[in-house]
């Protein structure tokens, strides 16, 4: 049996998938892989099968963590059924990557070329790990020098959604150096009941702020240091729509840094309008599914609704902006960052502590850019669409156009698009 060895700092990352099998909806499937771990830390490295949809998209995942540090053989067995709309699966393995703990580690690893997939007819029930056995274990609260230590750290990505954030933090901030978190949803729950927020009696209520925002700011700091068990390295967290809780969240942490990426929201409609298509990759998330458009009716509303949110949203993450500290705030456009993708990295590595040569800026830039993306993974109806500023132009008819410009034409051009 062929082996892979990999030994890797706390600081390193591996990740590797096999070629798709086909599978079944209605079968069961079983795969094993044998592994040999020399040293480590639990839940720090995975084998995973990740379940596909016709267009190869993940729709689930099933892992059994490689736990066994004592240098022998172990086999890990994985026993599933492939959820609805499945196609193909694939099986790998994840180091310091998709994991709950990091660590300094060693092991050997079945070549993952040679692991099978196959139907399953036995009597054994499904097998695999789940996150609900797992648990975090106690730590220690920081004192006050360490929270601020870890605040210092915190590089907040804030912009509506279809407008850049997850190439520019997982991508161009992150690239697998930095702890990043993608959507914690803290705005989101403080935003949540945002017609609350002036009522006595709700939990976040801002007629209360005064009493409980402080406590807030500690108990998300620790929640942070339960996630990356560091306060010294920067961390990139990219906070998802809705953003009406920015504010608040943004005045609990002033000595973290802010980047506000913007984008034109015509856009940003247009984008979010093709999500809707049918079999798109909006179409069939279990949790954001989005339904077609079937008449003009339905496209009008959607386009009105979604100016709206816009509007509120990127009006509240403004607010928030102009409020941080000027020398912690970054403004980032989108259009800017594609046309000249090189020149705003610098810029944005420059502002968050980043130190990098050009020539490795221009293989970041290389290995991020839209045009490196495969074909098959790009297009209308998929998560990566077209990327090209000002395609509304043309999508939009001269009604659409109007009723975009009647709801946020005005704010739009405080932000300088015309």
């Amino acid at each position: 049996m062929a082996y892979m060895t990999v030994r890797l700092s706390e600081d390193n990352k591996f990740l590797v998938n096999s070629k798709s099998y086909q599978v079944k909806e209605n079968e069961r499937y079983r795969t094993v892989c044998r592994a040999k771990a020399g040293f480590g830390k639990p839940y720090s490295v995975f084998f995973g099968v990740f379940v596909l949809d016709s267009r190869e998209r993940e729709l689930a995942r099933f892992r059994r963590w490689i736990n066994n540090f004592d240098g022998l053989d172990h086999d890990y067995e994985i026993i599933f059924s492939p959820p609805y709309q499945s196609k193909y699966v694939q099986v790998g393995y994840r180091i310091n990557t998709e994991t709950f703990h990091k660590s300094r580690i060693s092991v050997e690893l079945q070549d993952i070329d040679s692991v099978k997939v196959e139907e399953y007819h036995g009597d054994a029930e499904n097998s695999f790990d789940r996150d609900s056995d797992y648990a975090a274990s106690k730590q220690g609260p920081l004192n006050e020098v360490e929270e601020e230590r870890l605040e210092r750290n915190l590089i907040w990505v804030f912009g509506y959604q279809r407008s850049g954030t997850t190439w520019l933090g997982r991508d161009l901030l992150a690239l697998n150096l930095n702890p990043y978190w993608h959507e914690p949803k803290i705005a989101w729950h403080l935003s949540q009941w945002y017609g609350l927020h002036y009522q006595d009696e709700y939990l976040f209520s801002r007629i209360h702020k005064s009493n409980w925002i402080l406590p807030f700011r500690k108990f998300v700091l620790a929640r942070i240091y339960s996630q990356f068990s560091s306060i010294d390295k920067p961390i990139v967290i990219k906070e998802p729509s809705p953003h009406l809780g920015t504010d608040l969240l943004m005045e609990c942490f002033p000595k973290s840094r802010f980047i506000f990426i913007l984008r034109d929201a015509r856009d940003v409609i247009d984008s979010i309008l093709d999500s809707h298509s049918p079999g798109s990759w909006r179409s069939t998330d279990p949790i954001h599914k989005l339904e077609p458009l079937s008449d003009e009716e339905s496209r009008l509303k959607a386009i009105k609704y979604n100016a709206e949110d816009w509007r509120s949203n990127i009006s509240i993450i403004a607010k928030a902006f102009e409020r941080h500290d000027q020398n912690l705030r970054l403004l980032v456009r989108y259009e800017h960052l594609r046309e000249n993708t090189f020149e705003e990295l610098k810029k944005i590595y420059h502002f968050i502590g980043l130190k990098f040569s050009d020539e490795e800026i221009n293989n970041i830039v290389r290995k991020y850019a839209f045009e490196s993306i495969p074909d098959e993974k790009k297009g209308p109806g998929k998560f990566y669409r077209v990327a090209t500023p000002g395609a509304w132009r043309v999508n939009f008819n001269e009604k659409e156009k109007e009723l975009i410009e009647s709801v946020i034409g005005s704010t739009q051009r405080q932000f300088g698009y015309t």
